[in-house]
């Protein structure tokens, strides 16, 4: 069954998919995230950090770490902290091993090393204990994920209390003013050809627009996040008003 209908699939058959298109695109991700939003999203996971760290934590987890880019950038940030990125494609982790391999300290062993390593997982079904983190954050996953609410009371359960959350991502606009559709437009239309052009794989790159629609509306996302404890719940946009920056701290019970 092609990529282009997973969003539609049930939840099982939608995970599989996702996580096969991952594998097929993981060598040319980077490059074709750079592309797609000019650099901009550098910038957006910049922003993501400034929100995860406004404590003093020394445990961070990046669900969905793909290549692992968020997950080196928090290494650089908080250089005493150890940093888990987690992800369920196997192209995505070795090419994300290899990025890290050259950071002192890093441990292959997931919960040994003091700063950096990667393990393959579910974020609906985390492999950590209750309160492990002080943070934890997605890039550009909430839209593969099949059920957003467990993985709500997931990242939830793995927080120690006041622990962060930040999640980024596209996000639907209802009457988007015209500046809105024209990201849209790119999305798209852009989106795929780019894909086809640097990845080899169109088909991928039209799951991406077509995915946006199975994300709730951010007050809906809010709201889901509230219902599982999570407090102090805010977002910021950017991308012309497509692109959310969702941050949160776990609630003290």
């Amino acid at each position: 069954m092609s990529n282009q209908s997973a969003a539609g699939l049930p939840p099982e058959d939608k995970a599989t998919a996702v996580r096969t298109m991952f594998n097929r695109i993981a060598r040319r991700y980077d490059l074709t995230n750079d592309v797609m939003t000019l650099g901009n999203h550098r910038l957006w996971k910049r922003a993501l950090i400034r929100g995860l760290l406004e404590g003093n934590g020394t445990a961070y987890l990046d669900i969905a770490t793909g290549t692992g880019d968020l997950a080196l950038a928090l290494t650089g940030r908080r250089p005493a902290a150890r940093v888990i990125g987690l992800d369920f494609s196997r192209e995505m982790l070795a090419l994300a091993n290899r990025r890290g391999l050259r950071l002192p300290g890093r441990s292959s062993r997931p919960l040994e090393g003091r700063r950096l390593a990667f393990v393959r997982g579910d974020a609906l079904a985390l492999p950590f204990a209750d309160g492990t983190f002080a943070g934890a954050a997605s890039s550009f996953a909430l839209r593969n994920v099949a059920d957003l609410g467990r993985m709500f009371r997931e990242t939830h359960r793995i927080l120690a209390p006041g622990g962060r959350v930040a999640l980024l991502d596209l996000v639907p606009v209802p009457s988007p003013p015209p500046w809105t559709r024209l990201a849209q437009l790119h999305l798209r239309r852009v989106v795929p050809l780019l894909g086809r052009a640097l990845a080899g794989d169109a088909v991928a790159y039209t799951y991406l627009p077509s995915s946006i629609g199975t994300i709730p509306p951010l007050p809906e996302i809010e709201r889901m996040l509230r219902e599982v404890g999570f407090v102090q719940v805010h977002h910021h946009l950017f991308g012309l008003g497509t692109v959310a920056l969702i941050t949160g701290a776990r609630g003290s019970s």
